[in-house]
Order: structure tokens, then C-alpha cells, then sequence
């Protein structure tokens, strides 16, 4: 899976791919000494953390059935890859984790808010075979939206409070474990304002928020990312 340019091109030099994490390369990150095989990481504001970190394995490791069935009786690769996973997480504080195998790309997200409750919150995982001539998802589009997903994450985590504002009956919020945007009122909940909308300020290189006749009810504080 080929991702670490078109990543680079996506997030500007702000979120970046490292090999084989662990000394020496990790003295950059707090408490580094477990080594993983990939760390996509995030460098804003001067530090360094993890947004995603994966391990490869070689084909067979990852058991379809037991992960998809949530099987008690585990096999000892699916529960050393459970382990290396969580344990990896845990150290890091990054709530996203994935293991590669050739044939299974697997995915997982951990439903904590902090660094304690990785070792012991319920996750969501996926897992999407390799096909290179599938014709609907494949493993590096799932990888590329993985990252999306952590960045989303990293940015509401980053923007905090200060991101909540309203326009009209509706107010702006982003959902604490995935990140994502949503606009609530006292009565619904919705993906989208429903009379304005969002555009990048070239100039400024910051959103706006405009009526359906492009007039600006708002500049965000925050530059784009």
C-alpha cells in the first residue's frame, strides 16, 4: 500500500509516515521506547504525536472469522496482534491503530477520550481485504480515510471549546471521538447548516461561513488545515 506521498500532498507537511518507530526515532515523542513498524503522526504547533500507529504481519495473521464473529476462543496470533495493538496505542496516546498482513488490512478505533482508558474501552474495528482489481473499497482508499479520520480527530481535540460557536438556532460542534462536524439545535441534528455554508478564503487560507447570496456571517478564528 503506497500512501505516503498522496498524504504528504494532503496534509501539507503536517501529518507525515515514519518507519520502524521506536529508539531512536522516538526520543521526538514523550515516553518513546516501544517500537512499531509505521506511526502516522502529527506535527502542529512545535510537537509531535501519533495520529495512527500499525504493525505488518506476514499473510495468515489476521483471522477473518475471529475478529468479524468476536470470538472468545482466540488463536495466539489474533491475541498477540491484539496486544502489540492495544499496547502500542496505549503508549503512544493514539486512539487508531491498524495491522496489515497482505491480504487483510485491519482497523481499529479505540472509544476512549484519554490515554488511561485505551487499555479498557470498548473499540470499533474493521477489516477490508486486499484486492487490487476490487472495484469498490479498497485497502489504501481505507487506509487514506483511516488517517482522515485520526486528523479530524487530532483537529477537534486541538481546537477544543473554542470551536463551538452558533449562527442563528444552530450551533457548531464536533463529535469527541470521531471528530466530525455536526450543527444541533434545541429540536434536531444535522451534517449541515441549513441556510449557510462553508468556503475556503484563498487569501486568508481560512474558512468562512456564507449565505446562499455569498454574503460573510463569519470568518473562523482557526487557519485551515
Amino acid at each position: 500500500m503506497y500512501i505516503e506521498l498522496p498524504i504528504g500532498y494532503a496534509w501539507e507537511g503536517q501529518c507525515f509516515i515514519r518507519n520502524g518507530i521506536g529508539p531512536p526515532q522516538s526520543a521526538l515523542l514523550e515516553g518513546g521506547s516501544m517500537t512499531a513498524d509505521v506511526m502516522v503522526g502529527s506535527a502542529v504547533g512545535g510537537s509531535v504525536h501519533a495520529l495512527v500507529i500499525g504493525e505488518f504481519k506476514r499473510p495468515g495473521v489476521i483471522n477473518l472469522r475471529e475478529w468479524l464473529a468476536g470470538a472468545v476462543d482466540l488463536s495466539l496470533n489474533t491475541r498477540r496482534l491484539q496486544q502489540e495493538l492495544w499496547g502500542y496505542a496505549h503508549h503512544y496516546n493514539c486512539y487508531y491503530a491498524f495491522a496489515y498482513d497482505g491480504q487483510y488490512l485491519l482497523i481499529v478505533r479505540f472509544q476512549a477520550m484519554t490515554q488511561p482508558e485505551i487499555r479498557r474501552c470498548k473499540t470499533r474495528h474493521w477489516l477490508i481485504p486486499y484486492d487490487a482489481q476490487a472495484p469498490q473499497v479498497t485497502a489504501r482508499r481505507a487506509f487514506y480515510s483511516l488517517v482522515r479520520c485520526a486528523w479530524q480527530r487530532d483537529v477537534g481535540t486541538r481546537v477544543g471549546d473554542s470551536g463551538i460557536f452558533s449562527l442563528g438556532d444552530w450551533t457548531f460542534r464536533r463529535n469527541a471521538l470521531t471528530g466530525r462536524v455536526f450543527w444541533s439545535s434545541n429540536v434536531d441534528r444535522r451534517p449541515e447548516h441549513p441556510d449557510v455554508s462553508r468556503s475556503l478564503d484563498e487569501d486568508e487560507r481560512k474558512w468562512v461561513w456564507a449565505d446562499d447570496e455569498g454574503g460573510v456571517v463569519r470568518h473562523e478564528e482557526h487557519h485551515a488545515i
